[in-house]
């Protein structure tokens, strides 16, 4: 038991951010969908945990601390309100190399209740290069995603992307500013914005939420490459469908904690992000040495029966 008390997740390079004041400002303007937020927050969530990328959830005070250098990429939903010490910690985080993605009407209110006059608020309309044109509510907002290659080269063609519960339209203030998605009525619905040495993207609607509540596959597509974009990448690459596989790191050794959720058996292809060298494996459940191969990183292969987890202990030697 040792080796998993000893053991711990990899640091994260992506957050998501849970922010207490948008539940206060909700709730006082007696919104009628109080779920929003937590669909945005598990939208989010989901279409990482399916490329097997770890996440953090970080607290939107964590801005105002300053320490969020670890991360590579966080998610912003639909923090519409805050203080002015965390928008100028959110300004801090895109200037020293973070990129920062968020949803509708950042920064809109203050912890008070005071509403800005530009949108997004609290001067955040800086990191973005846009403001708020106007905002509606809409049933089932649709967004046309024209520069896909601006966060995802692999991919050159449109996306249709589905929105959720407001349609924000916006518009760029400066030349650094590039529109990345219009509404089906033309207006800009999407802006990546450069700002120091880091990128900030404010959607004008919640793709995140619509991901979890609609399972647009295109959605999880744009989710997926937004963490490409962002230099991340998968501590575990695996080549099956319905598969997980999740790493934790111990004193000079690691667990490969590998899972079939699938109803079928798979035969799985674990690549893990290793230096080049001698490894010993150790199969924990079965009591066997494993065998591996290494190409671009180390490789393992595993058939797992239906519902069948494998944990293994990999040791550089």
């Amino acid at each position: 038991m040792d080796l998993f008390f000893n053991a711990k997740p990899p640091q994260a390079e992506v957050g998501i951010v849970y922010n207490i004041y948008s539940y206060i400002m909700l709730t006082c303007s007696r919104e009628r969908k109080p779920d929003i937020i937590t669909s945005s927050l598990t939208g989010i969530y989901r279409a990482l945990f399916e490329e097997n990328i770890p996440v953090d959830f970080i607290h939107i005070n964590d801005f105002a601390k300053g320490d969020l250098k670890n991360y590579k990429l966080i998610f912003m939903p639909f923090s519409i309100m805050m203080t002015s010490e965390i928008a100028e910690g959110v300004k801090e985080f895109v200037r020293q190399g973070g990129k920062l993605v968020a949803e509708v009407r950042p920064g809109w209110s203050d912890e008070k209740g005071q509403c800005s006059e530009v949108i997004p608020g609290l001067g955040l309309h800086k990191i973005f290069g846009c403001r708020e044109r106007w905002i509606r509510e809409r049933q089932k907002p649709k967004l046309i995603v024209e520069l896909v290659g601006e966060v995802m080269p692999s991919l050159s063609r449109k996306m249709e992307v589905s929105g959720l519960v407001y349609e924000e339209a916006l518009e760029p203030l400066g030349d650094s500013a590039k529109i990345l998605a219009h509404f089906e009525d033309g207006s800009p619905a999407m802006i990546i914005n450069s700002y120091g040495e880091g990128k900030a993207v404010l959607v004008g609607s919640l793709i995140s939420g619509a991901y979890e509540k609609i399972r647009n596959e295109e959605n999880g597509k744009f989710l997926k490459g937004l963490f490409k974009w962002a230099g991340v990448s998968p501590l575990v690459d695996i080549d099956g469908s319905g598969t997980e596989g999740r790493i934790l790191e111990g004193g000079g050794y690691k667990l490969l904690l590998g899972f079939n959720h699938s109803g079928k058996k798979a035969n799985i292809s674990f690549r893990l992000q290793a230096p080049e060298g001698e490894y010993r494996i150790f199969d924990l459940l079965s009591q066997t040495k494993v065998n591996w191969s290494y190409e671009n990183g180390l490789r393992i292969q595993r058939e797992l029966e239906p519902q069948e987890i494998c944990v293994l202990k990999i040791e550089q030697v």
